[in-house]
């Protein structure tokens, strides 16, 4: 009994101290790997060779020992290690790879390669062991040469497609775009749903003209033959779109549409992204497809909708760019005029009605400024679709009674959009509001919304506030009244009362020619004067704030709104020299550049 007691206590003991040794290995092992993290190599290699001294067969030992005599470049150190462990152990294919590693940064690049192609040599069968060797030669940026093996392993895998991903990467790196495609074409012809991926890799660069270049060619030759493949066409399609060719990428789609059976829907996807990219015309193109090859569709009239709102921007663009609409351009608007009112009729009690009527509002407020008729689609809107659309329409009801003069009504619209739950535009609104107590000459309590809204400084509104702010405060004094006078006016110029506008602020301007206002009145008069195509009173009060406040913050603007003025009536060479002004005068005012491009506009010198 008692020899059973002896054993069982010389076992436990023999356990007990195995562990402890262990658990003390262990606990230098993770020391060492500390000092390691933290950039301490001379500390952590002494503890690994410790460890290794006890335990040579430790290969994770012996690697550490390499891995950081590499590191502090005691090469000799580690390629005697190296290769003293292949001795015993010449199997070891990723020890003899890092051999080739420390070699090759110790200079003696022939026998790193030597040793790596030996390797593949060695174990040609073996796809995983040149993807292996490729690792060291791309932490010694040995592209091309990585290239190669990866390129042999896709060759005896069978497989095309494999390590395609490192492949294009390493192509990437020495700007071989066109291989990197061809690589990421072997990847989409297998797995067309590794798209996402593939357009991840490449939206570092899709954006630059040279590599458009080099990959359209190859992208155009591949959809030709893969004609059903969606990642082809899908890739296709967006190296088209980043270099503008929109009726290529159209009918891409629609080729898209037909090979996956969408009835559509990729079309009108498309069409979505064009639309709110700007690219109106193309967008029209794919609303106009749908209608026509799928008359039965359930996203038809969506695409009906997306139709007329195309056109509706295309004349918008055209509505801020010509001086005089003519006839033709209204024969234009009247017909999507038109097309809203036939689909608000075709789809009654919808999204498409309750839109087709809020954008009629904004037609006839925007193009025509019919503010009585603006007001009925909106108040038919706000009265059949509140709960869907009616906000907006509130919010541009308060903007048309305020284009009316009738203040108290706007305030009232505005307030009730500031007790709606979860009321998305809370700010803008009180900015209106604010807006509304300056133009009635209310400015303490204009301030004090204005200074609610600033707080919130990651807004647009915020900035605004502070503008406003500072205007009311730095205008107040010696009297409120100019200020008031100022105020009005610019609701006078919003609501397109131009001469009465003009009245007062002339009066300003003759009444108080030193007030710290005046040359704001000045400015905005010119402006007006713009407004009215009366260029030559627009140049005269340029002048007079030019020379009359050459310090005043408008002076800048004055310049360009000069600039602007004789370029628009084909005074060239007296553009150019008030932008040239502008450039000596003001070098950081934020219209330097837009002069600069003008005068090389003006000089010829822009295509």
């Amino acid at each position: 009994m008692k020899i059973k007691i002896i054993k069982l206590f010389l076992i436990t003991f023999i356990i007990n101290f195995a562990f402890a040794q262990t658990q003390d290995e262990l606990n230098l092992l993770r020391l060492a790997q500390s000092f390691e993290r933290a950039g301490e190599y001379e500390r952590a290699l002494k503890i690994y060779e410790e460890l290794y001294n006890n335990n040579p067969t430790n290969r994770v030992y012996l690697e550490a020992i390499v891995r950081l005599n590499t590191q502090t470049k005691n090469y000799d150190r580690a390629i005697k290690l190296a290769q003293s462990w292949l001795s015993s152990h010449p199997d070891d294919i990723d020890m003899m790879a890092r051999l080739g590693d420390v070699n090759f940064k110790a200079g003696n690049e022939k026998e790193a390669i030597e040793i790596w192609d030996k390797i593949v040599k060695t174990y040609r069968n073996n796809p995983g062991i040149y993807r292996m060797v490729a690792d060291y030669l791309i932490q010694n940026r040995l592209y091309d040469k990585a290239i190669q093996y990866l390129t042999t392993a896709q060759k005896i895998a069978g497989v095309p497609e494999l390590y395609s991903f490192e492949i294009a990467m390493l192509y990437e790196f020495t700007m071989r775009f066109d291989k990197a495609v061809e690589e990421y074409i072997k990847i989409l012809r297998r797995t067309p749903s590794m798209i996402p991926s593939v357009k991840s890799r490449m939206s570092s660069y899709i954006n630059r003209s040279d590599v458009l270049k080099q990959i359209l060619p190859i992208l155009e030759s591949e959809a030709k033959v893969s004609k059903s493949n969606i990642g082809i066409l899908d890739l296709y399609t967006w190296v088209l779109m980043e270099a503008k060719d929109y009726q290529k990428a159209l009918e891409i789609q629609t080729q898209l549409d037909k090979v996956t059976y969408a009835n559509g829907e990729v079309l009108l996807n498309f069409a979505r992204d064009l639309f709110n990219q700007g690219i109106y015309h193309i967008a029209l193109k794919a609303y106009a497809s749908i209608i026509e090859n799928y008359p039965n569709s359930k996203i038809l009239a969506e695409a009906k909708f997306g139709a007329i709102r195309s056109n509706e921007e295309m004349l918008r663009l055209r509505f801020n760019t010509i001086e005089n609409p003519d006839s033709i351009f209204y024969s234009e608007l009247r017909k999507v005029e038109s097309d809203y009112l036939k689909i608000s009729n075709e789809y009654p009690g919808t999204k498409y009605e309750a839109e087709a009527l809020f954008r009629l509002g904004l037609i006839k407020l925007d193009f025509y400024f019919d503010l009585d008729q603006a007001q009925r689609y909106f108040e038919e809107v706000e009265k059949k679709f509140m709960l869907s659309h009616g906000k907006d329409a509130v919010l541009k009801l308060a903007e048309v009674f305020t284009l009316k003069g009738d203040l108290e009504s706007a305030r009232e619209k505005y307030l009730y959009l500031m007790k709606l739950k979860n009321f998305p535009d809370t700010l803008r609104v009180k900015f209106l509001l604010a807006q509304l107590d300056y133009y009635e000459g209310n400015f303490n309590a204009a301030i004090k919304t204005l200074e609610e809204i600033s707080k919130f400084t990651s807004s647009d509104f915020s900035n605004d506030a502070i503008e406003l702010i500072l205007k009311i405060q730095s205008n107040r004094f010696p009297s409120e009244e100019n200020l008031k006078k100022m105020a009005l006016a610019e609701l006078k110029i919003k609501q397109k009362r131009f001469t009465e506008a003009i009245s007062l602020l002339e009066t300003i301007i003759s009444t108080c020619s030193n007030c710290p206002i005046t040359d704001d009145a000045i400015f905005t008069v010119s402006k007006t004067y713009e407004m009215l195509k009366k260029f030559d009173k627009a140049i005269e009060y340029l002048e007079i704030l030019l020379n009359g406040h050459p310090e005043s913050i408008y002076a800048d603007d004055a310049l360009m709104e000069k600039g602007k003025i004789y370029q628009k009536l084909g005074k060239n060479e007296l553009a150019i020299d008030a932008y040239t002004k502008l450039i000596s005068q003001f070098p950081n005012s934020i219209f330097v550049n837009e002069a600069r491009k003008r005068i090389r506009e003006l000089r010829g010198e822009l295509q």
